[in-house]
Parts: C-alpha cells; structure tokens; sequence
C-alpha cells in the first residue's frame, strides 16, 4: 500500500516596514517574511527573515521559534548580521521551569564578544520570548486574556534576546517590563485582505521603547496584520500578502 504525503498545515506572509515621516515612495525600510507551521504535538513553529535599514545601519534577522497553546516557549534560534556581516546566534531552549541560552556574539565597534552560556529560573506560562520579528511580537500579545474584555495588564521580566529597539545587538538573554491594554475587537483592510483582528498595545516598556499599538488575528495562529509604532521610529509595519497552505 502506498502512503500518501500530507504536509502540515502551514500558512505564510510578508509584512512591510513603513516609514509614515516620508513620502509614500520613500517610506520603505524593511520587510519580514514568514511561515507558521503546527505539529501534532500542539507546538506552533515560527521561521521569520527580517531585513531593515535606518541611520543606525542595516540589520537582517533570521529566526526559528516555536511555543506551545498557552504560548509558553518551547525553543528559538537567532541569527543576526549588523551591516551585512556575521554579528552572532543564539540557541534557546525552554522547560516549565528554566530558561538556557547559548550563544556566539562576535565583538564589534569595540563591544564584548565571545561565547555565552546562561540559564534563568522561570514560571509557565512565560508570556512568551521576544525576537523582535513583528510577527513574534503578535505572539507576545496572546497571552492577553482577551475573554475577559478590554483592559490592561502588567508583565514583569519578560525574557527577549535584546532591548535593542532594532534587536541589533546579542543574542542573549535581556529582561523588560511592560504592560499590554486590550482596546477590543476590530476588523481592518490591509494590502493581504481583510481580518477580524484585536487591538491591543504596548505600554510602560522599561527600555524606553515609543508607543506600540497593532492587531493581530482572533484565531490561534494570531497572525500579525498591522502595527503602528511612533516616536523617533514614527513608522507603520503592514501585511502585505498572506496565504494558508492547506
């Protein structure tokens, strides 16, 4: 009897980084691509590849990441080039109870490098780990118990490989406080389509990063469509196409 392939689930897509200080025509500068994947196991798994340039230089991030139903991480790998050039990786992996990182950063514009290893002590569910992939950051914000209806709640040490706002430096292991304020549900028109989203936003970020507000998709996957971040970023990052592979 022959055995039929049938590949998983998976569904991918591309999210524009806008400038909304510039011209349309100007406003480009970055993009991320992704694709979400589900094992049988329950686990969902993340790969996102994210280049961006600014006045500080041009940053490409590649990432694997998965996390479990109540978003409690389960394992990442990051991998950064800093003006087109090798800058480090890390491996993360993650227990109900303890957080281990293992690292290579190598040493640029006179910062310490070398290899790194390090656990920390932690409780699930963690409301998750942040890459600095927006489409990472929708995962943070599921943790949101959006059942009980809009308000806001705190989140101490969350863990992310860096508090650099671009996630420029690392990989290692960073902690920051924030809070996440539910504002409800909405359904938005973007360049992919249109979604029946939350809103929700960032807030009281102890890394001083601006303002953050985005939405994300209502079912499990909790798919990024769009975010709008002020201060000096002054910027918009949009889903600009999407597809589900059944």
């Amino acid at each position: 009897m022959t055995r039929t392939f049938t590949p998983l689930a998976r569904c991918t897509g591309r999210i524009d980084y806008l400038k909304t200080d510039r011209p349309a025509d100007q406003a480009l500068w970055g993009y991320e691509t992704f694709s979400i994947t589900r094992g049988d196991d329950g686990l969902r798994v993340l790969q996102a590849h994210t280049e961006l340039e600014n006045e500080e230089g041009h940053v490409t991030r590649d990432l694997i990441q998965s996390a479990h139903g109540d978003s409690h991480p389960h394992d990442a790998a990051v991998r950064l080039m800093v003006n087109r050039r090798y800058a480090g990786h890390g491996w993360y992996r993650f227990t109900d109870t303890q957080a281990e990182c293992l690292s290579w950063v190598e040493a640029l514009n006179d910062g310490a490098g070398g290899k790194f290893h390090e656990t920390r002590p932690i409780a699930r569910p963690l409301r998750g780990f942040g890459t600095h992939a927006v489409q990472a950051d929708a995962w943070l914000v599921a943790r949101y118990p959006f059942a009980e209806g809009p308000g806001v709640r705190r989140f101490e040490n969350n863990l992310l490989y860096s508090t650099h706002h671009l996630g420029a430096d690392g990989p290692a292991f960073a902690t920051t406080t924030s809070s996440l304020s539910y504002i409800g549900e909405e359904t938005i028109t973007v360049k992919a389509g249109t979604f029946d989203c939350h809103h929700i936003a960032f807030g009281d970020m102890s890394n001083g990063h601006p303002a953050y507000s985005l939405w994300v998709t209502r079912d499990p996957d909790h798919i990024f469509v769009r975010g709008v971040v002020g201060g000096y970023l002054a910027s918009a990052f949009e889903l600009v196409e999407f597809t589900r592979h059944s």
